[in-house]
């Protein structure tokens, strides 16, 4: 038939596999599936398909970004790395919650107890220790200081219940940790051509590596893409909606962007409220005052994905 040129809609990962195998042969157009609504209740996939394709030839489709293939395959190691970590931390909470039901307030004296001395504690609890004062002496550096407030939120009522579960969580714990750190290792060998990017995106205040791996996924290495920071803001969603009807503005909220750029970017901004220095962690306290904390982070954040 001599196509040369095909449209479709991004519904969710459905239109990746047909991307993969046309991407070679065809130009290839993928746009918004909000930006072809029709006449409301009558939705059928072969109307739908021909719409597309009459938009298309009139030249009325606003194509989405699609990233080279090795990019797509980043995003693929960064965003599962993601989801290990939200389990990580889900497991961490969960041992905190034994902890808590057997009297033990360790989280209120260590500020992390995912840290060295937490560690060593919980894991001779688990072991069976029971005195206060020997899972206190096994803190070490800043914590030592605190020594009285460890032995007595270390004086808990655990049971071999909740030392099973607490074992149990350890190894899922740890488990995870490893998973993490073999996702580390493949991001970081298939960016390695591009590492001179990712150190100057380092440069960055507030983004360290995983950030930057994070956000180099998600908008890849080719910044021709976008016309000016502007346009990559907006695609972010990181700029104020616009809905206003009869000379009212109804909503300033930010519009749907690419979710997993926004983790990437809200999560060290939050490291903005910690500052003392540094203009990010002013432009924070400045905006935070006036407009509240999440205003602020999304305004770092922005400021972040411009740089």
């Amino acid at each position: 038939w001599n196509c040369t040129h095909v449209a479709m809609e991004s519904t969710g990962v459905l239109w990746i596999p047909v991307w993969n195998v046309l991407e070679a042969d065809f130009k290839l157009l993928l746009t918004n599936a909000q930006h072809l609504k029709k006449v409301p209740g009558r939705k059928r996939d072969v109307p739908d398909a021909e719409w597309v394709a009459q938009l298309m030839q009139c030249g009325l489709l606003k194509p989405s970004f699609v990233p080279s293939r090795e990019v797509r395959h980043w995003r693929t190691l960064t965003r599962q790395r993601m989801k290990l970590l939200d389990q990580h931390t889900g497991v961490v909470n969960r041992l905190h919650k034994v902890l808590q039901q057997g009297n033990i307030k360790l989280s209120s004296v260590a500020s992390d107890v995912r840290g060295v001395s937490g560690r060593a504690m919980i894991w001779a609890m688990i072991e069976g220790e029971n005195d206060p004062e020997e899972l206190a002496s096994l803190a070490k550096g800043r914590l030592k200081s605190k020594h009285e407030q460890l032995v007595e939120s270390l004086a808990g009522r655990l049971n071999q219940d909740d030392r099973w579960v607490m074992r149990e969580l350890w190894e899922q714990m740890e488990y995870l940790e490893d998973e993490v750190a073999r996702y580390d290792d493949q991001i970081k060998e298939k960016m390695s051509p591009y590492q001179e990017a990712l150190d100057l995106l380092m440069t960055i205040d507030l983004i360290e590596r995983r950030s930057g791996e994070n956000i180099m996924a998600e908008i890849g290495p080719d910044m021709s893409y976008f016309p000016s920071d502007d346009h990559i803001v907006s695609w972010g969603g990181l700029c104020p909606g616009s809905d206003e009807s009869a000379k009212k503005n109804r909503s300033g909220k930010t519009p749907k962007g690419n979710r997993w750029l926004r983790r990437a970017l809200v999560e060290p901004a939050w490291n903005a409220a910690r500052r003392k220095d540094g203009y990010l962690g002013a432009l924070y306290r400045e905006i935070a005052v006036r407009r509240g904390e999440k205003r602020a982070v999304v305004a770092v954040a922005r400021t972040i994905l411009q740089a």
